[in-house]
């Protein structure tokens, strides 16, 4: 018999006997394997190999079964041990069909029964008299039986005389390791007449891999299982066929024939794929039911060809985890009509999936391609999820704030966060929903998408649940003050008012939560650029942190310098942030007490300590009181303490600013810093890629070498290669004026550093792709264009490069609200400089930027796309890319 049915299935692309065939020509092992061209998931092959090549391992009969062939080889009696050898082969193999033509015939006495003398007391040597001996027993020539076994003729002749040995082979067999019903199943077939029956009827393909794992089955299963195999054409379908040999090798044959009945409802050409999965995914073991017979049939009339092994896999485990179908379906439906590229690593379980409501979220939606499935998705891994999204009142919510409150919830699990965390956090934010709901109602409609935007973003920080709950009360109380009329309906400052709720003080937190409007407006007007927003609240978090109750006192008293002293500590990276705000709180000036101190002592101590660069908190008339000019009396002195101490606030944010700008500037030649030289050093700070460039030209420029970059060798090198660019009008510029705006080509390096700045984009400090200013900046392919009025103010700004086959690719004009006007002049100043530089102008074709513009001295910068000179677009519309050198 074949060893398919002893050998368990293993999805490894490991090769297995299905059936090993006799033949004239013969032993072969059938072998089942993965086609080499699919890998690990290719489909399977028969392959016929030499049993002798076959490994032991691979198939434990492999020495019983050649022993027996080659003995059938030299057969010299009809006896016992012929039919032994005889046996084993046809309980190990199947006939080859159709079989070979004409089979020589047996040696003459093969069927003949020989009758033996028996010894008497008076004739001890069985002889008849004392003169008269017997003929000795007839001997049969060495004679190949092999061939009669491939034969359907000839094998009943070869066994029918050797079938009186039955008995005592039986046993021999059992011992051996044979079952019961093999032999059982055996004799059947060898029984007069059934050799014009199975096997011998059937197609060669199906004894070759079918019929070794049914032969030993009740005759009603095996003649439903092959009229089966007929009825799906499987004959003429070898991939079909051997996958469908193994489903019925390791399953029982119902389960087999139910599976195979289940395969009509996929088209022919996919069931091999559809057999394949059953037996990948375990599906096998268990009848398919009625609902999933149905779900197949959907599957392909949804899903396209490219994605139906998929889906299919998809489906088949869910039957085989018990895993709701409709739940599944939903999936297939929703994923093929948003994203059909959509694959999941897991999908889980979800009973009453409200596949309608989701449906039309992503019918509204234009960020469906994601949304849709991510929903689905997570609504089969948090419990309850899917009930919060059915009673979920999100139809009475503006349009962007009901998108925005979907993105929240698809969001809830974030990128290699453990499951179970995530389900803690959402265990914490199913209870706040309904409050949620009801408080975004509550707002106003031109708020409520802002009112949304800032839970989501401190729900996607927030991992904690305890965190969650603590906090949301206050967020709400927090939100019902600045979704109103006179704040605006712009979220930058959510991550900041989220650093406010995370104090952990409650003395201080309850300070904060009563602030007066002016502190919250004024911090929300310091978050309007994402730059910017980024770097308060990275500063503000040290402060709160490490000098809490200064930090709350200098927002409440001077918000808009204490937003400008977060944003200047948000320049530093985390560690050293802390570092200084540490360090500040030892400073003498924080240790003063202004209350308790008299008002002489008091500016004593603060003369003692201040520097350059302090904030004065001594009013000019109690500085002529301390010089004996003026007399004060005993109550004005008492409202110059007051103002004192108020001043001292703007006295220490100071004294931090400076410490953070000295902290950036170590390493550096000690020099007046400027406000731009201050904005260089935030950006020093803030910077990850092309920290290094930046930092060695300050070095050299604040020492006096200006002509640094100019003179660098790698510059050099540049021009050299690109000997057709014309230097000094490279680096000049042309003259370009209208009645209104001037463009000019910066030669002020601090200037150039400030393209990002001037415009808002996330090329200035704190942004996404600040780096990038460097790269403008230290880059000799690279210059910036600005365009400023009459008064010198930048209206708009462009940068441009020499690509590495001397074209001049133009970038996107920012601000992205440049006006048509500005845009047009951008456009003639592009083709009148490449015009004086000799250079061809890149225009963008089809979408597709066929540029290269790389790195001289930068290692990394933002590549924006290409500009496709329509002064109507939006730079946010072109194509980005990263170019790292």
């Amino acid at each position: 018999m074949s060893q398919s049915g002893k050998a368990g299935w293993k999805d490894d692309g490991a090769e297995r006997v299905l059936s090993v065939v006799r033949s004239a020509k013969g032993l072969s092992a059938q072998i089942c394997r993965r086609t080499r061209a699919g890998g690990s998931d290719g489909p399977f092959r028969v392959v016929p190999v030499e049993l002798s090549r076959v490994k032991r391992s691979l198939y434990p009969a492999r020495d019983r079964l050649l022993a027996s062939w080659q003995k059938l080889s030299v057969v010299k009696a009809a006896d016992a041990e012929t039919l032994f050898h005889v046996l084993v082969v046809l309980l190990e193999t199947v006939p080859e069909l159709p079989g070979a033509g004409v089979v020589d015939p047996l040696p003459a006495g093969w069927g003949e029964t020989e009758v033996a003398v028996r010894a008497t007391a008076a004739n001890p040597r069985a002889y008849r008299g004392t003169k008269y001996q017997p003929p000795k027993r007839r001997r049969l020539p060495e004679t190949d039986v092999r061939p009669h076994l491939c034969h359907a003729r000839a094998l009943p002749v070869l066994v029918a005389p050797l079938m009186r040995f039955l008995g005592e082979v039986r046993s021999r067999l059992l011992e051996a390791g044979y079952g019961a019903a093999d032999l059982d199943a055996l004799e059947l077939e060898l029984q007069p007449g059934s050799f014009s029956k199975a096997p011998w009827r059937m197609p060669g393909p199906l004894v070759r891999l079918v019929w070794p794992a049914v032969r030993t089955k009740p005759v009603r299963q095996q003649s439903r299982l092959l009229a089966l195999s007929s009825r799906l054409s499987l004959a003429s379908d070898e991939k079909a066929l051997v996958v469908f040999a193994r489903l019925v090798s390791l399953g029982d044959v119902e389960g087999a024939y139910a599976w195979g009945e289940a395969s009509e409802q996929v088209p022919a050409e996919q069931r091999a794929l559809f057999f394949q999965l059953v037996l990948e995914t375990g599906a096998y073991s268990a009848k398919p039911s009625m609902e999933f017979l149905c779900a197949i049939k959907e599957a392909f009339l949804v899903v396209a060809d490219e994605h139906l092994a998929y889906w299919l896999e998809q489906l088949l485990s869910a039957a085989v985890r018990g895993a709701p179908l409709d739940y599944v379906m939903a999936g297939l439906r929703l994923t093929a009509q948003f994203n059909p590229e959509r694959r999941f690593d897991e999908i889980g379980q979800c009973f009453d999936f409200p596949e309608q409501v989701v449906m039309e979220v992503g019918t509204r939606s234009d960020s469906s391609s994601w949304l849709v499935p991510a929903l689905w998705e997570l609504c089969g891994r948090m419990p309850g999820l899917a009930e919060a999204i059915a009673r979920s009142r999100w139809r009475e919510f503006t349009a962007p704030a009901a998108l925005r409150y979907f993105e929240m919830l698809a969001s809830l699990q974030q990128y290699e966060m453990p499951a179970r965390v995530a389900r803690r956090k959402w265990s914490a934010i199913a209870e706040l929903l309904p409050r949620l709901e009801a408080a975004v109602l509550g707002t106003a409609p031109e708020y409520q998408e802002k009112w949304v935007e800032h839970i989501a973003d401190w729900w996607w920080c927030w991992d904690d649940p305890a965190t969650i709950r603590r906090c949301f009360p206050m967020g709400v109380a927090l939100l019902s003050r600045v979704c109103v009329i006179p704040f605006g309906v712009g979220c930058n400052g959510a991550r900041a008012l989220m650093t406010l709720l995370e104090v952990e003080k409650d003395t201080e937190l309850a300070r904060l939560l009563a602030a007066p409007d002016r502190c919250l407006q004024a911090l929300e007007k310091a978050c309007v650029r994402d730059g910017d927003s980024v770097l308060v609240t990275r500063g503000l978090g040290a402060l709160a942190k490490f000098q809490t109750e200064f930090a709350v006192g200098s927002f409440l008293a001077e918000p808009k310098r204490f937003c400008r002293t977060a944003k200047i500590v948000g320049s530093l990276s985390a560690p050293l942030g802390a570092q200084v705000v540490k360090e500040a709180r030892e400073h003498p000036l924080f240790r003063l007490d202004p209350t308790g101190m008299p008002v002489r002592e008091l500016c004593a101590e603060i003369a003692e300590h201040l520097r350059d660069g302090y904030a004065n908190p001594v009013p000019a008339r109690l500085k002529s009181w301390l010089q004996g000019e003026v007399t004060l009396t005993p109550a004005q002195l008492e409202r110059y303490q007051r103002v004192l101490v108020d001043n001292l606030v703007l006295t220490r944010l100071s004294v931090v600013e400076a410490a953070v700008l000295a902290a950036l500037q170590r390493g550096l030649p000690a020099v007046g810093v400027t406000r731009e030289g201050e904005h260089a050093l935030r950006l020093l700070g803030s910077i990850g890629w092309n920290r290094r460039g930046l930092r060695k030209f300050l070095r050299a420029y604040w020492a006096g070498d200006t002509a640094y970059l100019a003179q660098h060798r790698e510059t050099r090198e540049w021009y050299r290669k690109h000997h057709r660019v014309a230097r000094d009008l490279w680096e000049r510029g042309i003259p370009f004026e209208s009645e209104r705006y001037r463009i000019e080509l910066e030669q002020d390096p601090f200037e150039v550093l400030k393209l990002g700045t001037y415009v808002g984009s996330c090329l200035a400090v704190g942004g996404l792709c600040s780096e990038s200013a460097v790269a403008a900046l230290v880059d000799v392919n690279k210059q910036v264009l600005y365009l400023r009025d009459e008064r010198r103010r930048v209206i708009a700004r462009q940068l441009i490069a020499i690509s590495d086959d001397d074209r001049l690719v133009c970038f996107p004009v920012y601000p992205s609200s440049t006006g048509r006007e500005s845009k047009a002049l951008f456009r003639q100043y592009d083709y009148a400089f490449a015009a004086a530089l000799g250079l061809p102008v890149y225009e963008p074709k089809d979408d597709d930027d066929e540029y290269s513009v790389g790195c001289v001295l930068s290692d990394a910068w933002w590549d924006d796309g290409s500009w496709d000179f329509d002064v109507g677009a939006s730079p946010s519309g072109s194509k980005s890319r990263s170019n790292l050198g």
